[in-house]
């Protein structure tokens, strides 16, 4: 493969050529009394090769179907350029039932990928372009070294112009897959732009990120299907291009390229993503210089308990997608930081210190207990403790938890976002983010005269109506304390409906006890007052899935969503929606036994009402029909209603009682 040369662009054949001409002009019947001297011999002195990176994105890349495994459930093609690459199963979507948990889009994804953080550092809860919160790696870099040079070549477009846009200033050369000329497909042009960039002699890009979304858009069609066999074996065949580009530039130019694969998520065996299922959270990384890393990327770490289920738990363990960033700075002489706050360790160089951990504790509004714990490699002598960049603590390599604590006296009142860094005497430092709310106690008492209204639900449904074709009455269960019933509802027997016109509140709060039972199917009402057809659609929903709920408020031209919090099933949970569209803020605060107090506040943007053509109704949406078949089963207790936007301390303060609310 020649290098091309842009105009004017010096050629690498000059001095070559030079010296072929020169021994052209000896005369063979002649001798040339200058080759009877003999010069000392001088060795030309070695220069290092350039240390340049490229990360190759691949959506909805399945690492089963790459892996050295056969698998009996796919029908894996050969790919032969990926089997070039060292490879280690990763995974997407955060550390489950913590605030680092996001869903398996694409959009929050690259964006952990690109910042090496999650969503509780980038911001990025789904698909909606939002820009990033915190800096990529590109402004990194190039804070690190102005001379540096960098490139973005995306296929899915959004990855630029949305969730990096405000990147866009440190990156020199950007080639969006809405640009491709018609008829020719988006990676087919993606790849030719960046071989077509790597072929120039004169390109001083020193780190590409490439995105290609053709695999993903299969996977969304049918899942694990011919379509998306055939789109990975184009795939690999675009990456055999792209490795023959990168390794001409190595024999030719004196360049050293550290190249690694990563993907977003995986894929439904039906196809689609999003959720918490193993197979949409498991990723891949892979890397063409395994003898550079470190033993995590062969070796993961212990199981994490975090979930109930076992799989997950060993997921977790391997290197996450966040590890790419951290590794490319290192390769590149950049070392992570405690400053830079990232999730996870480089897989370059010393290991240290790895999967930190943290989670609060609170039983009072002015104190707030942090506990932190996490993983080091035999070779660690010391362990520093960082709070928001600050040095707090000192550790011994034997131990591996630390306990802080956040007062009020020392952060003031509100909610507050910490991050945690741990870094050893030897290898990267990591982080982890933590949210606390600190607040004088709350008069709950008085509080509760404020309210709009009460319903207890034991025993009774007032105010709401029992909507019903089953039976003529609801079923109650024991409620969540001594001598109290609670309303049962499922579906398939009916749901409660009440009247209630929105479209004069500015300002509106809910809280109420619920327990999930069983299983769920999709993303059924718990409350709501809209078709949830669209989150766009005029109204609310607080919605739940098999293991996550959040809030939703559209206006039917603008949607704002809180993130997925971890849901407890088979327990009473508390939980307090706020919105105020005055102020556009809304949240949605919860309190269980198992995940303590979890909050998620968002800005709501433009939605400017609640209103909405259908009843407020529990355990159904606003048009009747939406949990139909989703299997979703739930107890609920203790409705009251303000007709103001609650603090997250007055939240708190509800979400702890220990009473009914009528006895307060």
């Amino acid at each position: 493969m020649p290098i091309r040369k842009r105009p004017k662009s010096k050629h690498l054949a000059v001095a070559t050529a030079a010296l072929v001409a020169l021994s052209g002009c000896n005369d063979s019947d002649k001798k040339d009394a200058s080759a009877d001297v003999t010069s000392p011999e001088t060795e030309a002195p070695v220069t290092e090769p350039t240390r340049k990176a490229l990360v190759i994105g691949i959506d909805g890349l399945m690492y089963d179907y790459i892996d050295v495994v056969d698998n009996p459930e796919l029908n894996e093609p050969e790919t032969p350029n990926f089997a070039r690459f060292t490879l280690t199963k990763s995974f997407a979507g955060g550390l489950l039932n913590t605030t680092s948990h996001q869903p398996s889009y694409s959009g929050p994804s690259w964006s952990s990928i690109l910042t090496g953080t999650w969503v509780d550092g980038h911001g990025v809860q789904s698909n909606n372009s939002k820009p990033v919160d915190t800096n990529s790696i590109f402004t990194t870099l190039e804070q690190r070294d102005q001379a540096l040079k960098s490139g973005s070549f995306v296929s899915w477009t959004p990855i630029n112009s949305g969730h990096l846009i405000k990147e866009m200033s440190s990156i020199d050369r950007r080639i969006d897959g809405a640009s491709r000329p018609e008829g020719k497909s988006v990676d087919t042009f993606i790849t030719e732009q960046l071989v077509n960039e790597l072929e120039q002699e004169d390109s001083t890009l020193d780190f590409i990120f490439t995105h290609l979304d053709e695999v993903d858009g299969a996977g969304h069609s049918c899942g694990w299907c011919e379509p998306y066999e055939t789109a990975l074996s184009e795939t690999d065949a675009r990456l055999g291009q792209i490795m023959a580009a990168v390794e001409h530039r190595e024999r030719n130019l004196n360049e050293d390229w550290l190249v690694m694969v990563v993907s977003d998520h995986g894929h439904r065996q039906a196809g689609g993503h999003g959720g918490d299922t193993v197979i949409e959270r498991t990723s891949v990384i892979g890397v063409n210089k395994p003898e550079m890393f470190n033993q995590f990327l062969t070796t993961p770490a212990a199981p994490l308990s975090l979930s109930d289920n076992v799989e997950q738990n060993t997921l977790m363990a391997y290197p996450a997608i966040t590890s790419v960033m951290p590794t490319v700075m290192t390769y590149l002489g950049h070392n992570p930081a405690v400053d830079d706050q990232l999730a996870s360790p480089s897989l370059i160089g010393e290991l240290g210190t790895y999967k930190l951990l943290s989670s609060v504790d609170q039983a009072e509004s002015t104190v707030a207990t942090v506990n932190l714990s996490w993983q080091a490699t035999s070779d660690v002598n010391k362990v520093f403790i960082y709070r928001d960049n600050k040095r707090i603590a000192e550790m011994s390599a034997e131990q591996s938890s630390y306990v802080d604590s956040l007062k009020l006296e020392d952060l003031g009142e509100g909610s507050h976002a910490v991050v945690y860094s741990v870094q050893a005497d030897i290898g990267a430092p990591v982080s982890s983010r933590v949210k606390v709310s600190l607040a004088e106690p709350v008069d709950l008492g008085s509080l509760l005269t404020k309210r709009q209204s009460l319903s207890s639900f034991n025993e009774t449904v007032a105010p709401f109506g029992w909507v019903s074709e089953a039976s003529a009455t609801p079923a109650y269960v024991d409620g969540p304390f001594t001598n109290t019933k609670a309303v049962n509802l499922q579906r398939s027997q009916g749901y409660l409906s009440q009247a209630k016109d929105l479209s004069n509140y500015d300002q509106i709060s809910f809280g109420f006890r619920f327990r999930i039972n069983g299983n769920i199917q999709g993303d059924p009402h718990l409350l709501s007052n809209k078709d949830w057809a669209s989150g766009y659609n005029p109204g609310f929903i607080v919605t739940v899935t098999d293991d996550s709920i959040k809030l939703n408020l559209g206006d039917g031209s603008h949607r704002a969503d809180t993130s997925w919090m971890p849901l407890a099933k088979n327990q009473w949970i508390f939980a307090v929606a706020t919105i105020d569209i005055t102020n556009s803020q809304a949240a949605l605060y919860l309190q269980d036994a198992t995940f303590g107090f979890q909050a998620s506040q968002i800005n709501t943007g433009s939605v400017s009402s609640l209103a909405s053509p259908y009843p407020l109704n529990i355990g159904e949406g606003g048009d009747g029909h939406y949990n139909v078949g989703r299997g979703v089963e739930l107890d609920i207790a203790d409705l009251v209603t303000f007709d103001r936007s609650l603090t997250e301390a007055e939240a708190k303060a509800l979400a702890n009682t220990t009473a009914p609310l009528g006895d307060l």
